[in-house]
């Protein structure tokens, strides 16, 4: 079946299940998506198939395809109780429906002056202020920023973890505050994108069997690896607080060390010990306009005795994003900027992963319909790699893409 039947028949396939879900048991809850994406861009040969560019699509990918189909399950085994599920599934550069979260979650009822709350399975790190829409899409655009697509690429807790907030309204305090912890394995290559491809933006999460491609050092070679394996044995965590004011401002602050042992080998993969600071501002003005920003620094590193390769990567990337609602329509911009910079490569080695970069997003969405909504997107990204300088002879790439998204909401 190609890509054009399959977009179809899914979306037939939604519509025509609907009374189906209506006589599922209470303790049932179903809700998902289905996007499809028109799009032109000069993109060269992408991430996803081994090139240098950052876009999803490039200019030999058929410009209309299953932007994204997922399912989120919720099962309500007691009143505090949840069994959660994500799946989901598109349709380039192969048809690929995986799972991505799978959890429990318990959170009883609130008890004096805190509320609190557990997870336990595998579900994404607590960080991204844009994706907030069903199947962790963004409300803001198709194309996250490169912070959150890297996040639903290579990072994914697979363990536990434990939420309390203090709401001021429980004080009588216009003041809120939060704290969170984390504990988890089978994360131990998070990092391996950034040192090797570098930032991306883009719409396409990781399954929790799924691998990514990197980029070949020589014509022909296949390289790939799987970004939740248990490589080391050692557990990693994340913590952070949180503080709000009122319903207006929002910041965050989290810390995160995958504890991985930077020269652990196993399975033919490599444990990259990663460690990086993420801080989140949210700020809500009258008239329905929001700002966002998120900003994140952090190292990654590898030092494997087998091989003799080492590598140090640091790595960082802010944004600032500004939304207003009118009505059935939102407007959003985004201005972004991310670097890496390689500690240990010489710069004309294929492993040198110094890397700047900028991009600019602007995005106009209309609420059709309560479940219907068109989306149109302009993003230009800019990036100078010396990988690529190395392999290619090219320094650097301006990429342009026009998108059309229509995503129905069930």
């Amino acid at each position: 079946m190609n890509q054009r039947n399959v977009l179809i028949t899914l979306f037939f396939l939604t519509i025509y299940q609907q009374p189906v879900y209506a006589q599922l048991t209470d303790k049932l809850d179903i809700r998902g998506n289905i996007q499809a994406q028109a799009f032109l861009n000069n993109s060269s040969t992408n991430w996803y198939r081994g090139g240098f560019a950052k876009l999803r699509y490039d200019e030999d990918a058929f410009p209309v395809q299953l932007g994204n189909a997922a399912l989120h399950t919720d099962f309500r085994i007691s009143d505090t109780f949840w069994l959660r599920s994500l799946v989901t599934a598109y349709s380039y550069p192969d048809f690929d429906p995986n799972l991505v979260e799978a959890y429990f979650q318990y959170r009883p009822l609130p008890r004096g002056k805190f509320r609190f709350r557990t997870k336990t399975g595998a579900f994404h790190l607590p960080l991204s202020l844009e994706n907030r829409g069903i199947g962790w899409n963004s409300v803001y655009s198709t194309t996250p920023s490169v912070i959150n697509a890297w996040v639903g690429e290579e990072l994914r807790v697979i363990g536990g973890e434990i939420d309390i907030q203090f709401p001021g309204r429980q004080r009588g305090s216009a003041h809120s505050f939060g704290v969170t912890g984390g504990i988890f394995g089978f994360n131990d290559g998070a990092g391996t994108i950034i040192a090797y491809r570098g930032w991306a933006p883009h719409d396409r999460q990781t399954g929790l069997g799924d691998y990514l491609k990197l980029i070949p050092e020589f014509p022909g070679q296949d390289r790939k690896f799987e970004p939740f394996r248990e490589i080391d044995d050692r557990p990693g965590y994340y913590i952070a607080g949180s503080w709000s004011y009122l319903d207006q401002v929002d910041f965050k602050f989290m810390h995160y060390d995958n504890r991985a042992d930077p020269s652990a080998f196993r399975n033919r993969q490599i444990a990259w010990h990663t460690v990086f600071e993420h801080a989140s501002l949210q700020i809500n003005f009258t008239g329905s306009i929001r700002l966002l920003s998120q900003y994140m620094t952090g190292d990654t590193q590898i030092n494997n005795l087998n091989s003799g390769f080492r590598s140090n990567v640091d790595f960082e990337s802010w944004y600032i994003l500004i939304s207003k609602v009118i009505n059935k329509h939102r407007l959003s911009a985004r201005y972004e900027y991310f670097n890496t910079d390689d500690l240990d490569a010489f710069l004309t080695s294929i492993h040198n992963s110094n890397e700047t970069g900028w991009a600019w997003m602007l995005a106009y969405h209309y609420q059709l319909r309560a479940n219907l909504k068109l989306g149109l997107e302009w993003l230009q990204i800019k990036t100078n790699r010396e990988t690529r300088l190395n392999i290619e002879g090219i320094p650097s790439e301006t990429e342009n893409q026009l998108l059309l998204n229509i995503n129905f909401n069930f």
